[in-house]
């Protein structure tokens, strides 16, 4: 990340979930029984790939790491259980709304953090805005500093922590308070409702901006998801970047590092990406998962970002990708990062499911140890 030339190639293959999940299932393989999970990315000669989260609105499962918490101040949220349905009522002196999740029985079973999906958002008709803003403004940011630092320190110099922000705010809009189906709509029909919505959540931002800027954290994610055919460049240009080029250069000021979760299909948007000062391309997804393709990427960023990624999760499973396909994928990725100017993080994209043939990492591993930068 600092620009300074690597004599080998280092790779963190995102291991948690498989590895939570193959533990809980009592299904891991013989030799990585008992290990944790720093033992197991060592015996493939890996680095540790964890992260730490905030969220705007509290989560059940709290990584660990956080730098702030966040409370609400005179908000009531309600939480609710029937069957696979989890209802959440938030309600405030001036109304009350209502999200709605369903609850992922496997997901829960093998342990996974995302055990949820949002089936109902907060934001349905037009009086639920200002009861949204209402929601926001509640929300207090308590710095934790402590246990970034203490999550740091148990990687023993294994890796470094990323810190998720979650979402800048008019993504935060469209997934998480409106839903992507209705967003557009919403956008053509009430424009000026999303854009104050917008500028309220921006302002808010600031608060734990600020937190971020000064916290001991030295990468930062700030940017989720983006794809080129739902986001243009035009719509990134107007309501992404001035959220998110400000922030990078606050924090480029103070040698520390601003990404973004690339787990989208980038075509489109990767001159406006760089134009807003992320330079770590975390998790950045390629073919045959989405339309982009490592060597799309390597020709137009060259060595001005860091490429965490390179090989989908998908082509891990053996019913998706044969075993001489999955070698002619990896021969080609390995002849790409030779030929073309790169700063890369090989990883697996987005993570190491469970369900995956495990040998396939194995592979990956003895190529790494094998590449001549």
């Amino acid at each position: 990340m600092e620009g300074k030339s690597m004599d080998e190639l280092i790779w963190a293959p995102r291991m948690k979930l498989w590895q939570d999940a193959h533990e809980r299932l009592g299904t891991l393989p013989e030799k990585y029984r008992d290990k944790s999970l720093i033992e197991v990315e060592k015996m493939l000669g890996a680095v540790a790939a964890d992260s730490a989260r905030l969220s705007w609105v509290q989560r059940d499962i709290e990584p660990e790491g956080q730098i702030m918490q966040t409370t609400f101040d005179s908000v009531e949220v309600e939480k609710n259980t029937e069957g696979t349905t989890e209802t959440i009522t938030y309600k405030t002196p001036i109304g009350t709304v209502t999200e709605a999740h369903s609850i992922n029985v496997e997901a829960v079973k093998k342990g996974f953090p995302m055990q949820k999906h949002q089936s109902e958002h907060l934001i349905k008709e037009e009086k639920d805005y200002e009861i949204v803003e209402y929601i926001y403004n509640d929300i207090s940011y308590v710095p934790t500093y402590e246990a970034y630092l203490d999550f740091e320190n148990s990687l023993n110099n294994h890796g470094v922590p990323v810190v998720h922000l979650d979402r800048d705010p008019m993504y935060l809009i469209m997934q998480n308070l409106i839903g992507y189906n209705q967003f557009f709509y919403e956008f053509y029909d009430r424009k000026k409702k999303v854009d104050h919505l917008y500028e309220v959540l921006c302002e808010k931002a600031k608060e734990f901006t600020e937190i971020a800027i000064h916290s001991p954290a030295k990468i930062l994610l700030a940017a989720y998801h983006y794809d080129g055919r739902m986001v243009s460049p035009q719509f990134y240009n107007e309501y992404f970047k001035p959220f998110l080029k400000p922030f990078a250069k606050e924090l480029i000021k103070r040698d520390k590092y601003i990404g973004f979760h690339a787990d989208a299909d980038v075509i489109g948007l990767m001159d406006t990406v760089l134009d807003t000062g992320l330079i770590f391309m975390d998790c950045f997804i390629t073919a045959p998962m989405v339309s982009t393709t490592l060597k799309d990427a390597l020709k137009k960023w060259e060595d001005k970002v860091v490429i965490y990624g390179g090989v989908p999760s998908n082509l891990l499973l053996p019913s998706i990708c044969s075993d001489a396909d999955f070698e002619d994928f990896l021969k080609d990725m390995f002849q790409t990062i030779k030929d073309y100017p790169c700063r890369i993080l090989l990883g697996v994209a987005d993570n190491v499911m469970p369900e995956v043939d495990f040998s396939r990492v194995e592979r990956i591993a003895e190529m790494v140890e094998d590449f001549k930068m």
